[in-house]
């Protein structure tokens, strides 16, 4: 069949060689593969610190913000703001909220490099078959 595309297109043979016994790729059943996709949805918020500490972060913003308006509007209107507690929570949220940021950053940072160590380390093995070269 041709496609109607003038698109050239080529195939190499290459060896197949097959996984050894005990590699960890034997049919699983039905639990296995059920624990096994928990595992990966569990692991998602470490993949992705940023956007969880980031939520966090955005939440505790919101937070100080709603607790700071009414503060803020009486001492517009009178002059001065009688009490302590509501000032000092709505400023600790707001630290709280740009460390998180913070750590979520810096995880992030981690996270992406851990990535691409794992993938020059993924680059240097050798192909199946491959002879090494001599440089």
């Amino acid at each position: 069949m041709r496609s109607s595309s003038n698109c050239r297109s080529a195939s190499w043979r290459t060896p197949y060689y097959s996984r050894p016994a005990g590699s960890g790729v034997e049919t699983l059943d039905l639990a296995g593969r059920l624990s096994h996709s928990l595992d990966g949805a569990e692991a998602v918020p470490a993949e992705r610190p940023l956007s969880l500490f980031g939520a966090f972060g955005i939440a505790l913003i919101i937070m100080s913000i709603g607790l700071a308006i009414p503060i803020i509007i009486t001492y517009v209107q009178r002059d001065w703001y009688r009490g302590c507690r509501p000032p000092v929570l709505s400023t600790g949220l707001m630290v709280l909220a740009f460390l998180s940021i913070a750590c979520g950053l810096i995880l992030d940072t981690v996270t992406r490099g851990r990535r691409e160590a794992k993938l020059i380390a993924y680059l240097a093995l050798r192909a199946p078959g491959e002879e090494r070269r001599r440089s």
